[in-house]
């Protein structure tokens, strides 16, 4: 996956939070609808991440593979670069809402 396919995909996730709050918070006059809507999407990234950790242990471990062996394999690359994504846009989601919080201060 390329370093431009990567920020992309990165913006979109932080920016659907953005799309789905805004729209509410202009309609309902309540800012703090923004804030609300980064925190369910950044803590919904976290609990996807957790949760593709647990399946990818479970599957492992019925294929009897050990960790060892999937690092060295070609679909570590892939499983890698999708955490870190999911990683990062959930952190960066979670630091809005908090500078969400402070801006409007409710």
């Amino acid at each position: 996956m390329s370093l431009i396919k990567k920020i992309i995909i990165t913006i979109i996730l932080i920016l659907i939070p953005l799309a789905i709050g805004l729209p509410f918070m202009l309609g309902y006059k309540n800012p703090v609808i923004l804030e609300v809507s980064y925190v369910v999407f950044g803590l919904f990234e976290l609990l996807v991440y957790t949760t593709r950790i647990s399946l990818k242990d479970r599957r492992l471990y019925k294929k009897k593979i050990t960790k060892k062996e999937f690092k060295e394999s070609t679909d570590y690359d892939k499983y890698y670069q999708i955490q870190f994504l999911l990683l990062i846009s959930g952190l960066i989601n979670v630091l809005l809402s908090v500078l969400c919080f402070y801006i409007v201060g409710a």
